[in-house]
């Protein structure tokens, strides 16, 4: 199963607006980059999910949204750390953009997290 190509196209437009954003298709789905960093991603079942960390999970939880696991036959749900966006969200540009701009902050904090050799952003 892959993205709904028309879903695909709307997110493609949610992203516009932000500079250097890259996608690549993955596993079905749509990977949102910047940097060589993945900072969300679009689920083969036409999910839109953001990077979240322990500072932005409470905004995404008062939103009442899900983390977004991917689930594999015959394997327990994996955490990924991304989560749905919020619904209104998807009809407000300027808020997306903001929750954009957070989550690539988020996958940032947790990347500078990691060793070097296993970071993505080049900073």
């Amino acid at each position: 199963m892959a993205v709904d190509s028309e879903f695909e196209n709307f997110v493609r437009e949610l992203f516009e607006p932000l500079p250097d954003i890259t996608f690549r298709n993955m596993f079905g789905g749509l990977g949102v980059f910047r940097n060589g960093l993945m900072f969300a991603l679009c689920s083969s079942q036409n999910v839109l999910a953001l990077k979240a960390d322990v500072h932005t999970i409470p905004d995404f939880q008062k939103e009442g949204c899900r983390e977004w696991q991917p689930r594999m036959e015959g394997r327990k749900p994996v955490s990924m750390g991304y989560w749905e966006v919020p619904e209104r969200l998807m009809n407000d540009p300027a808020d997306f953009e903001q929750w954009a701009e957070e989550a690539f902050s988020a996958a940032a904090r947790l990347d500078a997290g990691k060793p070097a050799s296993q970071r993505k952003l080049k900073r």
